[in-house]
């Protein structure tokens, strides 16, 4: 039986926009720059954190473009990759919509945030059910 990987112990915390420690909780660009730095010991620029009135969905969408650098800008620090252990991902609901949530893999799956049940770990194959977009990105060092 292969032994679990360190942040999957991490399933289950509370979901909190702005949380960035498993006392405080996670949101989903939060537990991605939390679990790349102290899992994978990878940096993850840090997006400006959205403000309080926008809704989870949005304050999602806000964080990824502005850490993703809006993909097609010149000079942004991520570049598009296969899906390996500790890349993030950015998922969106409609194949032509803006992406709007993230994750990172682990174990063959996406850790994510998501509001009413948390920190979820959910397998790849399962991923490509939920979401029409999915995109894999790694930021070299």
């Amino acid at each position: 039986m292969s032994e679990l990987h360190p942040c999957m112990k991490l399933v289950g915390l509370p979901y909190k926009r702005g949380g960035d420690s498993p006392r405080d909780g996670f949101d989903c660009f939060t537990l991605v720059r939390y679990v790349r730095k102290h899992c994978f010991e990878r940096v993850t620029p840090a997006g400006a954190i959205p403000a309080e009135h926008l809704t989870s969905a949005q304050a999602a969408a806000l964080a990824i473009f502005r850490t993703l650098g809006g993909k097609e800008r010149v000079g942004s620090p991520w570049l598009e990759c296969d899906p390996a252990e500790g890349c993030a991902v950015a998922l969106g609901t409609w194949k032509v919509s803006r992406l709007h949530h993230c994750g990172v893999v682990v174990s063959g799956g996406v850790l994510h945030a998501l509001e009413a049940p948390g920190v979820v770990w959910t397998p790849m194959r399962r991923i490509h059910e939920l979401y029409a977009r999915v995109e894999f990105f790694e930021c070299p060092s």
